[in-house]
């Protein structure tokens, strides 16, 4: 458009010298005063435009798109023939660096009206995904001048692993100790040690079962409901240190959010511990959906810990601490078969059953070796149930 301004400008100029006239003479003056009429009506537009961002979820799950909306609306009289919106986000997939990208959607918006655009942004591997809004061109309603409209947009995605479905008669393959100090919040059992709910009394129900002294201020009796004790008895342990690329984190987390899903469908309580800053542990307790989500999330929004290997002695000092809390099944995920890490893991647990599932390394097949204690299981999360089945088949032809 100010190619098309400019060389109509010349044209103008042109006929004005050949050709003295009042016409020529207006048409030179308006067309002059033309961009600074248009700068004026741009500045009118830019005050009256208001720019906000859709609330996000806040995280989105690898390899789906997650949209994400902008809204504009032009408070003026005067519509803006385009807006040309600029959005910069940082992808974080650790131990890869951060990589930047760049992505321009232009709408124009009539006056007096909302209008709303929707970016979808696919991300490829888990960590998350910093976005930034910072500027929008804004053109007069013939293109011919524009202004830029600073902002200060920012959101964070989460970018969550994939769960695949496992079966649930795989229960023994992560078997656990029963006797745990916790108790399930939805289904009843029969520790006399817990009370899950008291209820009215219905026919069959044992007497032994009938709670006397509620009973006794009332017309009917009180019945108790036991408690179902619940296993906290299950260490999933996040090898960290074993991840060289995005690839391979992506593996790890998605067997983490696997197996933690399955032990929750089956009212497994179980502890996820993987590596935070500085070497320190950072320790979820999942007793429920709820808990693996928020630890999931909170593992994959602060990866910096999967960027370097912890091999300190800060980092076993936790593990070895936590360790000591007792659990009857430790569960190493890990990118490879991590055997000086286990071999070192053996050495804290005693006799204490490990299981390595390795996520991103074909073993070689003349090593049949395995670390003392620990079962060692390559396989992705897509395929745990299948490889489970074919090792336990293996090790245990008869059974």
């Amino acid at each position: 458009m100010q190619v098309t301004y400019i060389i109509l400008l010349i044209m103008i100029f042109i006929f004005h010298i050949l050709y003295k006239g009042d016409l020529s003479f207006i048409l030179l003056a308006f067309l002059i005063a033309l961009p600074l009429l248009m700068f004026i009506l741009l500045i009118i537009q830019t005050a009256g435009l208001k720019i906000s961002v859709g609330r996000s979820s806040g995280t989105a799950e690898r390899g789906k798109p997650e949209a994400i909306k902008i809204f504009l609306e032009n408070h003026s009289f005067i519509p803006i023939s385009a807006c040309r919106l600029t959005f910069r986000y940082k992808s974080f997939f650790p131990p890869d660096k951060p990589v930047y990208e760049k992505y321009n959607v232009t709408v124009p918006v009539s006056q007096r009206s909302k209008e709303a655009v929707t970016v979808n942004i696919t991300p490829k591997h888990c960590g998350y995904i910093d976005i930034s809004l910072t500027r929008a061109s804004v053109y007069d309603i013939i293109g011919l001048t524009f202004l830029f409209k600073r902002i200060d947009l920012h959101d964070r995605i989460t970018v969550l692993p994939n769960v695949y479905p496992f079966n649930a008669g795989m229960e023994r393959s992560f078997s656990c100790n029963t006797e745990g100090d916790s108790f399930s919040q939805t289904r009843a059992g029969d520790d006399p040690s817990e009370i899950f709910e008291l209820r009215g009394y219905r026919n069959g129900d044992s007497m032994n079962r009938i709670h006397w002294k509620l009973s006794s201020r009332g017309e009917e009796f009180i019945v108790k409901e036991l408690s179902q004790p619940i296993s906290s008895r299950i260490l999933i342990l996040c090898d960290a240190g074993s991840c060289r690329t995005s690839n391979d984190t992506d593996s790890v987390f998605d067997m983490i959010a696997t197996l933690s899903s399955f032990l929750v469908n089956i009212q497994a309580a179980h502890t996820i511990a993987a590596p935070s800053e500085y070497g320190s542990l950072s320790v979820f307790e999942i007793s429920g959906q709820e808990a693996l989500i928020s630890a999931i999330a909170e593992m994959c929004s602060d990866p910096a810990s999967f960027s370097e290997l912890f091999t300190d002695e800060k980092y076993f000092s936790g593990v070895a601490e936590l360790i000591r809390k007792g659990f009857s099944h430790i569960i190493v995920v890990s990118a490879n078969d991590s055997k000086p890490f286990i071999s070192e893991l053996s050495g804290m647990c005693g006799e204490t059953l490990i299981t390595v599932l390795c996520t991103s390394y074909t073993p070689d097949p003349d090593d049949k070796n395995e670390p003392m204690y620990a079962e060692i299981i390559y396989s992705s999360a897509e395929e745990l149930d299948e490889k489970i089945r074919e090792y336990y088949s293996e090790k245990y032809p008869y059974k």
